[in-house]
């Protein structure tokens, strides 16, 4: 299975040495950029909104654990072990949510590339007189 960067080298190859230069300029985005990227846009609020939760969540999740480990009886350690345990799954569940989003702003990325391509696909064919029907 060849790798992206086969794929990336064999599509700036049949692009041509101008839109060649085009496809390197797009490049692809660092993890920093991905999650800067994630506050921009329609979901905005929604993703400042579960950073938050995921913030609270977690400090919750360290009280829950230091109150279990100071309890006194089994049932105090028990009820402060659940607690804690959703707590964790919830910050895990908010990350999983904030990786799916970068994937998706990723992906969303990768579909305008193949639009661009169309476009410069669909100017070349009218440019040699082939979109005539």
């Amino acid at each position: 299975m060849k790798s992206a960067r086969d794929i990336d080298d064999f599509i700036r190859e049949a692009l041509g040495p101008g839109e060649g230069e085009l496809w390197d300029e797009l490049g692809e985005p660092s993890l920093a950029e991905l999650v800067t990227e994630t506050f921009t846009g329609r979901r905005r609020v929604f993703t400042v909104f579960t950073w938050f939760l995921t913030l609270l969540f977690f400090v919750g999740g360290v009280y829950a654990s230091l109150r279990m480990l100071d309890a006194t009886d089994l049932r105090g350690t028990v009820v402060w072990f659940a607690t804690a345990a959703l707590c964790v799954v919830s910050v895990v569940a908010f990350k999983i949510w904030s990786w799916l989003e970068m994937v998706r702003i990723s992906l969303m990325r990768e579909v305008k590339r193949v639009e661009l391509q169309l476009a410069h696909l669909a100017r070349r064919i009218e440019a040699e007189g082939g979109g005539e029907s």
